[in-house]
């Protein structure tokens, strides 16, 4: 009997490719077992940030989300979606339909003496995607407060829309008039005139404040409809 030849370039190919197919079939099995941990981590994560856009101070997330929050879906009309709850849909595949194909989440906050709406926020940063969550107060033109996050911002610099200090200068500002035109506006940093529709963007993240404004010009207004048959 012969004896395999370990020095061999076909014994190294094939032994790697043993080991690629067992390596590999160990991770998928662990990726599997811990799915559902990530998908609760997931979860928990999205709808901490719902609930802290209103300034949530509770501890249990899933609990009050789920007694205090009614997820639904509107169209560009500001008609009620039947049937579709707000939480499960992909705002950037929204994004990517026809106007008259897009299904826009509203997160309605129900507490014993408020109730606010709580608009998804899709964008670009500098490096990847910005997003994040306006609360609107029931007056429908200010807003309550912000929840913002990011994939890939720099760390100190963008990465700042996370911090409370920077969310907190959107509390009580005026979004909309009485004409329902669009007000806000992010400066770039020291250049806001400190009006009631104006906040100062961050210092060495020019691209990233022209992301956040946008991201908030582009999504904010496709709710306007609604909130006027609100008002009715």
């Amino acid at each position: 009997m012969s004896k395999i030849n370990t020095n061999s370039n076909g014994y190294t190919i094939g032994f790697l490719i043993v080991m690629v197919v067992i390596v590999g079939g160990m991770l998928a099995v662990f990726s599997e077992g811990l799915r559902p941990t990530i998908e609760k981590n997931v979860e928990l994560d999205n709808k901490s940030k719902i609930l802290n856009s209103v300034e949530y101070a509770g501890t249990d997330i899933l609990a009050d989300y789920k007694t205090k929050i009614t997820a639904i879906a509107v169209n560009n009309k500001g008609e009620i979606i039947d049937g579709v709850n707000g939480y499960d849909l992909n705002l950037k595949k929204e994004y990517k339909k026809a106007a008259d194909d897009r299904q826009f989440p509203v997160f309605i906050y129900k507490d014993a003496s408020t109730t606010n709406y709580i608009l998804p926020l899709i964008g670009l940063g500098l490096w990847d995607e910005v997003n994040g969550f306006a609360a609107f107060n029931s007056d429908f033109k200010t807003l309550k407060g912000v929840a913002f996050d990011h994939v890939a911002e720099t760390p100190g610099l963008g990465a700042v829309i996370t911090q409370k200090w920077f969310q907190d200068l959107f509390k009580g500002k005026t979004i909309f008039n009485k004409d329902n035109d669009y007000l806000l506006k992010i400066y770039k940093a020291g250049k806001s005139p400190n009006g009631i529709s104006d906040v100062d963007g961050l210092s060495g993240a020019t691209l990233t404040t022209e992301g956040m404004d946008n991201m908030m010009r582009d999504c904010i207004p496709n709710y306007l409809n609604y909130f006027n048959s609100l008002k009715k």
